[in-house]
C-alpha cells in the first residue's frame, strides 16, 4: 500500500472539482463515473464523458454513435438513452450504423429487443402496416426482430424496450415516439468503493495512467498501488479502510 499526498493547493482543487456534479438541462447531480463540463477527466472513467449541448441536451458517445441521455438512475447504475440522430428525423440518420454497446462499459437491461429499420427497399413483401414514409422514392419499413434485409439498401438495428415494441405493433405508438423514448442500459463500474467514499465525505476519481480508482478526501489523497489490496482514506472526521476487490 502506498499513500500519495499532494500539495494542499493541488489536492484541494481536485477534491473541489470532483465534488461538483455534472448538470445539463433536466439531468442534474450526475457524478462518478461520469465526467465532462466542470468535472475534469480525473473525476470519471474513460468512455463515460458527457457533453452538454445548448445548456439543455446531455450527450454521450458509445461506439462512435451519439446518444441523448434522457434519464440517469445512479442508485441502480441505469441510464435511459436514445440515438441523437433519430430524435428529430427517423429518415436521415447520421450514418446507417447499428446501435451496439461497448460490452466493457455497458450492459443492456432486461426486456430489451432489437428493432430493425430498413431503408430504400424495392420489395414490398413486408406488411404495409410496418411501413413508414421517407419521401416518395424511399420505401422504408421496420420489423421487431433482427433480420437480414432483402431488397433494401440500408438497415439499422436499434434496441427498444419490449413494451414499446408491443405498443408499436398494436398501433398504440408511433415509430418516432418509440425511438425518442430510448432504451435502458447499465454501466459496468463497480461503485461500492465510491459509495463508501461519499459517505465519509470524499469524492471519487480515476487514475488513467495506473488504471486505479482514486478517492479524494478533504485532507489527503490515498490510492492503492494495485487493483486489489487495502485502501485507507483519512478525512477530518473519519479514518476508514476499504478492501479493494476490483478496479473496474
Amino acid at each position: 500500500m502506498k499513500e500519495v499526498r499532494s500539495s494542499p493547493g493541488d489536492y484541494d482543487q481536485r477534491y473541489l472539482n470532483c465534488s461538483v456534479a455534472f448538470n445539463c438541462g433536466r439531468n442534474s447531480y450526475i457524478q462518478y463515473p461520469f465526467w465532462g463540463g466542470s468535472r475534469a477527466d480525473y473525476c470519471g472513467r474513460s468512455g463515460y464523458y458527457l457533453e452538454c449541448l445548448n445548456n439543455d441536451t446531455t450527450v454521450i458517445e458509445i461506439n462512435s454513435l451519439k446518444y441523448q441521455l434522457l434519464e440517469v438512475y445512479q442508485e441502480t447504475q441505469t441510464l435511459r438513452i436514445a440515438r441523437l440522430d433519430y430524435m428529430d428525423n427517423i429518415c436521415s440518420p447520421s450514418n446507417y450504423s447499428n446501435s451496439i454497446l461497448d460490452p466493457n462499459l455497458f450492459d443492456y437491461t432486461q426486456h430489451t429487443l432489437n428493432l430493425t429499420l430498413l431503408y430504400g427497399c424495392t420489395s414490398t413483401i413486408i406488411m404495409t402496416q410496418f411501413q413508414f414514409t421517407c419521401g416518395t422514392n424511399l420505401n422504408a419499413f421496420y420489423v421487431t426482430e433482427e433480420v437480414v434485409p432483402a431488397g433494401c439498401r440500408w438497415s439499422v438495428v436499434v434496441p427498444v424496450p419490449e413494451v414499446d415494441a408491443e405498443r408499436l405493433e398494436r398501433g398504440d405508438s408511433t415509430l418516432s415516439d418509440v425511438l425518442r423514448n430510448g432504451f435502458e442500459v447499465k454501466h459496468r463500474v463497480n461503485m461500492s468503493q465510491c459509495i463508501e467514499c461519499g459517505k465519509s465525505g470524499g469524492s471519487c476519481g480515476f487514475d488513467r495512467f495506473c488504471s486505479n480508482p482514486l478517492v479524494f478526501a478533504t485532507m489527503v489523497l490515498v490510492k492503492p498501488t494495485a487493483p486489489t489490496g487495502l485502501l485507507q482514506v483519512h478525512t477530518p472526521t473519519h479514518s476508514i479502510q476499504y478492501n479493494i476487490l476490483d478496479s473496474s
